[in-house]
């Protein structure tokens, strides 16, 4: 996965269970940190 393109006014809530490499999970979380609401 390159990017994760979300559109709409609702506000995103939820959970994400990471399995395999949790490196691979570092860029989702760092762009969470990083998104303007």
């Amino acid at each position: 996965m390159k990017y994760l393109k979300i559109t709409g006014q609702q506000l995103l809530d939820g959970e994400v269970k990471i399995s395999g490499a949790k490196n691979a999970a570092l860029p989702l979380l760092a762009s969470t940190i990083l998104a303007q609401n």
